[in-house]
């Protein structure tokens, strides 16, 4: 599938092309890593039982202007009408017409990580 976005940068392409099961990377604010792990899921969402999700410390880094559930919404409505998502913004999530969905939420507290206690996310 040929889509309208893409890695910008050497370090983005090497890392959407990785093998691995864990791959790790660091850089500067602004250095593209949340754009980069946006396009990531697009390689799994044409598997229906896709689940995935994104953390941030807060909600407003969620869902503010700018933030990961924005640059989402931005990017993957550029996607073909056959495999574009719905947004849900009451819970911050993608939902793919196959039904693979992308879910992004707040990890502020260490008592919000029982809210995800026995959810099977990849």
């Amino acid at each position: 599938m040929e889509l309208p976005f893409g890695p910008t940068s050497e370090k983005q392409r090497m890392m959407l092309e990785s093998k691995a099961k864990i791959t790790i990377v660091g850089g500067a604010a602004g250095s593209g890593k949340s754009y980069m792990m946006t396009m990531h899921p697009l390689q799994h969402v044409g598997d229906p039982r896709f689940n995935a999700i994104f953390f941030r410390r807060t909600t407003q880094q969620v869902s503010g202007q700018g933030g990961l559930f924005d640059t989402a919404r931005n990017m993957y409505s550029q996607l073909p009408k056959s495999i574009e998502p719905r947004f849900r913004e009451k819970d911050y999530r993608a939902i793919f017409p196959n039904g693979a969905n992308i879910k992004w939420n707040h990890m502020e507290h260490e008592s919000d990580r029982i809210s995800h206690q026995g959810l099977q996310l990849i």
